[in-house]
């Protein structure tokens, strides 16, 4: 995978733990 694609996708996966534990990364 693109690295950017892989970027986009662990901050896309970092909002969303955010989101869910209410935990910044």
């Amino acid at each position: 995978m693109p690295t950017r694609l892989n970027g986009l996708q662990s901050v896309q996966s970092c909002l969303d733990d955010v989101i869910i534990t209410g935990n910044c990364c």
